[in-house]
């Protein structure tokens, strides 16, 4: 597989059972390649959710309905009609509260992508690790990357900290002591750099966690139970 795009400077290749994965360092959208079953990438929409887009080659199933079927770490399932559009292009959304994957897509009888639970693509999106002290994003879309923090303390005093974000797209340590705090800040907004334009953010979405940052404790909510991540 070829890739043009001349404005993206490091590009990784590697594979995982049967996939050919493009992860674009730092980069806002990741892209996998199916070498049976088409393209879909991840990528973030306006408000920092994770979205899955599948762009399929067939023309007969352009501006047809297909029937895209999601499970999530218990089974649930959840079967969607959702539209492809006119250049094959099927855009996926979270169809639940709680992290979901995208397991089967049929255009009727025809199968156009199947995969078992653990290796199918999955909403992953922000979530806490209390056992390390850091964030962890979906790595497919930032990794190797700095974000930017957003913390409120109870008066309504704000401050900004840029952060380190690893290959495996967990971030640094954070704590009261490594965040260099003076008092209690609470985590509210949460942007990744698409370049080295200070104001050229990403949002990320923090709606699935409630993060306060406290001289001696870290409290935090997780708002939905997350599954397992795929990226780990």
């Amino acid at each position: 597989m070829k890739t043009n795009n001349k404005k993206r400077s490091k590009i990784i290749l590697f594979t995982v059972v049967g996939l050919v994965t493009l992860s674009v360092v730092g980069a806002t959208v990741g892209i996998i390649y199916n070498r049976n079953q088409g393209n879909y990438k991840y990528t973030y929409d306006k408000d920092g959710e994770v979205k899955i887009i599948f762009n399929f080659q067939n023309p007969k199933v352009f501006n047809k309905k297909v029937i895209v079927k999601f499970e999530n770490k218990d089974k649930s399932k959840k079967n969607k009609l959702i539209l492809v559009d006119g250049k094959g292009q099927l855009e996926l959304e979270n169809p639940g509260s709680s992290n979901w994957a995208v397991v089967q897509i049929n255009a009727g009888v025809t199968k156009l992508f199947n995969a078992d639970f653990q290796q199918a693509p999955k909403f992953d999106n922000l979530r806490w690790n209390p056992s390390t002290s850091k964030l962890e994003f979906n790595r497919f879309l930032t990794s190797n990357t700095k974000v930017k923090l957003i913390l409120e303390a109870t008066d309504g005093s704000r401050i900004e900290k840029d952060i380190n974000v690893d290959k495996y797209g967990s971030s640094e340590i954070l704590n009261y002591k490594s965040l260099q705090l003076d008092k209690s800040y609470k985590l509210v907004e949460l942007y990744q750099y698409k370049s080295s334009k200070k104001d050229d953010l990403q949002t990320i979405s923090i709606a699935n966690i409630n993060l306060t940052f406290s001289e001696n404790s870290i409290d935090f909510i997780e708002k939905n139970q997350l599954i397992d991540s795929l990226f780990l």
